[in-house]
């Protein structure tokens, strides 16, 4: 036996759309217009905006041996580590230095797993988070230094040159003005060969060429 399916009628509700054009108007809802959620920006602020729970304590001990495992070359089993305690780090340190750090941990160990866009994530949130503290509470320059470090290099692999030229930038200013015991020597060298790198990369010989000269007075001296 066959069965033959016959299309249903359409009903129509003018009423009905009418009630529901209304509420519209009168909510100022309109689904055509109505900005979207902006997911980036939410997680972002959940890391930077807020006040720290007082009951949750910071994860220190997960922190400090996410360093260890790092300098072990452990490194999926650091980043799992600091990743299980993100949310508990976030709870007991939005918006602060402390937090700050962790995510500069996490941004390092991800840059050295190749994963540029983890690591670009979290090293931008913690550099919000490091320039938002008044100067008192804010980390010593080696850490801000470490975290336009990390992106210049990442972006310089993804071949975004002209954003990792400014992190370069930035991070052999605060090189130069902080203490020599901060931030060694080799790392001055280091920023400065990958800042002509990224010029040349983007075909801006003579500012390549200058940086070059800069490197070989500063290894006379």
């Amino acid at each position: 036996m066959m069965f033959t399916s016959r299309k249903p009628e359409r009903v129509e509700y003018p009423a009905l759309y009418f009630l529901v054009a209304l509420l519209f108007v009168l909510t100022g809802c309109n689904p055509e217009t109505e900005t979207p959620i902006d997911a980036d920006q939410t997680f972002i602020e959940g890391f930077t905006k807020g006040t720290p729970d007082p009951n949750t304590s910071f994860p220190e001990s997960e922190f400090a041996q996410a360093k260890q495992l790092r300098t072990e070359k452990k490194l999926y089993t650091a980043e799992k580590l600091l990743i299980d305690k993100i949310d508990q780090a976030k709870a007991s340190g939005v918006g602060q230095t402390q937090l700050g750090r962790y995510l500069m941990r996490l941004q390092c160990i991800l840059h050295d797993e190749f994963k540029d866009v983890e690591s670009i994530k979290y090293g931008e949130i913690a550099l919000k988070i490091f320039y938002a503290q008044p100067m008192e509470k804010r980390p010593i320059a080696a850490n801000f230094c470490t975290v336009h470090t990390y992106l210049a290099l990442s972006y310089e692999r993804q071949r975004r040159y002209a954003e990792a030229e400014k992190h370069y930038l930035k991070a052999l200013s605060l090189a130069s003005s902080a203490p020599r015991a901060e931030i060694p020597d080799p790392w001055v060298n280091m920023l400065y060969s990958r800042l002509a790198d990224t010029y040349r990369a983007q075909k801006k010989t003579e500012q390549a060429q200058k940086v070059l000269e800069a490197l070989k007075n500063l290894k006379r001296g």
